[in-house]
């Protein structure tokens, strides 16, 4: 917290209070297991940005074929979480795909019905 005063005829009066959040950024760019695994109906997948980027999250079924386009767009440097519920899709092992500058990885995961 900091607190901005001001002096008043010699008096120190309160101004603004303001709350200052410390964000450490990633040091990398990073895609992370999803969570649970295996799942059913819905999971977690996180990704760490170390710098604004452009990004796409894409899953892909084992035939290597695009079931789905979770994510495409530009995201701030940080931590983001994305929810995947893969209700209308049958049991097995997908892949997930993240691209963010010259990053690329694939995870895989299992959903279990």
């Amino acid at each position: 917290n900091y607190k901005l005063y001001q002096f008043v005829n010699g008096l120190e009066v309160l101004i603004d209070e303001i709350d200052i959040e410390n964000t450490i950024l990633p040091e990398k760019n990073e895609l992370l297991q999803n969570y649970p695994n295996p799942f059913n109906p819905s999971t977690i997948i996180e990704f760490n940005l170390k710098e604004n980027l452009n990004t796409t999250l894409i899953v892909y079924n084992i035939l290597g074929e695009k079931v789905t386009e979770l994510f495409n767009g530009f995201l701030k440097a940080g931590n983001h979480k994305i929810e995947f519920n893969a209700s209308h899709l049958s049991s097995g092992v997908y892949y997930y795909h993240l691209s963010c500058g010259e990053y690329s990885s694939y995870k895989k995961m299992l959903i279990i019905k």
